[in-house]
C-alpha cells in the first residue's frame, strides 16, 4: 500500500497538469475516499472547479488534513467528514451533516464500492 506521502506525490502531479476553468462553481458536492486516492484527487479537482466539497474519509485522517489543504490553498471550500458509510447509521449523520451545512447537494461521487447505503437517502433543501 502506498503511503500518504507518495499518494499525494501522484496527486500533485495531476492536479498541475489540469486546466481549470470554473464549471462547478456554487455547487455542492460529497465525495468518498478511497484507499488508492482516486477521491482525493476529484474532490481537489472539483474544488478547483468551484465547487463546495465535503469529504468523507474512513479512518484517513491524514489523507483527509492533505486533501483540506490544498483545497484552502487554491481558495476552496471544504468540509470534513469521517466514518465508514457502508453504515446505515452513518448514512444518516451525513444526510443531517449536508442539509446542516447546506441544505441540498448537487452530486455525490462514491469512489468506495460498499459504501451504497449514503446514495440510497434523498437530500433535500430544509
Amino acid at each position: 500500500m502506498k503511503t500518504v506521502r507518495n499518494q499525494f506525490n501522484e496527486i500533485d502531479k495531476l492536479v498541475r497538469l489540469y486546466d481549470q476553468q470554473d464549471r462547478l462553481t456554487n455547487k455542492k458536492i460529497v465525495i468518498t475516499n478511497d484507499a488508492e486516492g482516486i477521491g482525493a484527487l476529484l474532490a481537489i479537482l472539483v474544488a478547483r472547479e468551484g465547487a463546495e466539497v465535503l469529504f468523507m474519509h474512513n479512518r484517513e485522517p491524514l489523507m483527509a488534513f492533505e486533501v483540506a489543504f490544498r483545497i484552502d490553498e487554491a481558495g476552496g471550500r471544504v468540509i470534513i467528514s469521517e466514518g465508514d458509510w457502508s453504515s446505515v447509521e452513518n448514512a444518516t449523520q451525513l444526510v443531517e451533516v449536508v442539509q446542516n451545512f447546506w441544505g441540498s447537494v448537487d452530486a455525490v461521487f462514491n469512489t468506495v464500492p460498499r459504501g451504497s447505503y449514503m446514495l440510497t437517502k434523498k437530500v433535500s433543501p430544509v
